[in-house]
């Protein structure tokens, strides 16, 4: 082959290896800072696992910017400087969080944070937001490795008392096959009894007669249910009522009961007292039975028993008597008032009108 040719090929290809180069150079290395717009956006992170210098910053999976520069906060934290393409505009209510890719790198992606502008805002040049953190898995597994610890030997534990469980169970089976054979026996037959029982039921049920009972008991059921509310209602009100007459009876009970021991001493003080006229009236009645007592001679002697009588008529005829007398000395001395100058000289010297 001619010398020159494959010089020329050579050529050729360096050229192309250059263009393909630069153009490599200007869309992935620092050249394109200062090609193209961008501004710059802060986003502070409680940490920033795997992101570094060139992390790609995307929305909805489109490649929007890099991440410029990373450093730490003096109060704990991230800060990541964002360098987003013009060409992409982010709304205040976006927020940016760690995400992975399937190789494991970083990308930062920025995400609806849920919160609802009033207005549409957009995030300009300088400003700063808040980010999410992503959780490294590996570092999950180390917090859970005590919990998975623990967890694992519960379940062991739990296994051994299943076990013991089982055992248990299968020496109670073993020593009451007997028993447990009758059981089973007697829980049959009380199946079957069941079943005849429910068989009967429904038997008595399909009694068209009975039917028809049913159905007029369920129809009468509301007026044996308002009998009922009502029977009810009138043993309330027998109940208010004695509880009122109740209340009435303590009304007066209750001033008996405190006056109590003053009623008791009065009628012991009132027995005593008729015990006493009881023993009078007793004594009484035996001197009336004595014949040798005056009463008993009255009673029992005809003679005395007339003496009384004429002595008592001699009085009735006296009072008859002195009637008249007692008449005459009534107008006597209503005469002497009236004139008493008929009694003395003074009453001839000064005459009296007659007028008492």
């Amino acid at each position: 082959m001619d010398e020159r040719i494959v010089q020329f090929r050579v050529g050729v290809f360096v050229l192309a290896a250059l263009i393909v180069g630069g153009t490599l150079v200007l869309l992935f290395g620092e050249v394109p800072t200062l090609v193209r717009d961008y501004y710059t956006v802060y986003v502070v992170f409680q940490s920033a696992p795997g992101v570094s210098v060139d992390t790609p910053v995307r929305q909805y999976g489109v490649l929007i910017g890099r991440v410029a520069e990373v450093e730490i906060l003096e109060n704990a934290g991230a800060l990541v400087t964002t360098r987003i393409n013009s060409r992409y505009r982010l709304s205040k209510d976006l927020t940016c969080k760690i995400g992975g890719s399937l190789l494991g790198d970083a990308v930062l992606e920025f995400v609806p944070s849920g919160k609802v502008a009033k207005a549409r805002e957009y995030l300009q040049d300088g400003d700063r937001i808040l980010g999410i953190s992503r959780t490294d898995p590996l570092e999950v597994i180390s917090n859970l490795e005590s919990s998975l610890a623990e967890a694992i030997g519960s379940v062991a534990r739990t296994s051994t008392e299943i076990g013991e469980v089982a055992r248990r169970v299968t020496d109670l089976l073993d020593a009451n096959d007997e028993q447990i054979t009758r059981i089973v026996g007697k829980t049959e037959q009380a199946i079957d009894r069941l079943q005849a029982a429910v068989d009967s039921m429904n038997t008595l049920l399909a009694d068209p007669e009975i039917q028809q009972d049913l159905k007029r008991t369920i129809r009468e059921m509301p007026e044996v249910l308002a009998d009922a509310r009502e029977a009810i209602h009138g043993f309330q009100s027998a109940m208010d009522r004695v509880d009122r007459n109740l209340k009435n009876l303590e009304g007066l009970t209750e001033p008996l009961g405190e006056r109590g021991p003053e009623l008791i001493a009065n009628l012991e003080r009132a027995t005593r007292k008729l015990d006493l006229v009881l023993t009078d009236i007793s004594a009484f009645s035996e001197r009336l039975q004595d014949p040798d007592s005056s009463l008993g001679r009255l009673l029992d002697s005809p003679e005395m028993y007339d003496k009384v009588y004429a002595a008592i008529s001699n009085v009735e005829q006296l009072t008859r008597d002195l009637r008249p007398i007692l008449k005459d000395a009534r107008a006597f001395t209503d005469k002497i008032a009236r004139h008493p100058e008929v009694i003395g000289v003074g009453g001839l010297l000064r005459r009296s009108s007659g007028i008492k």
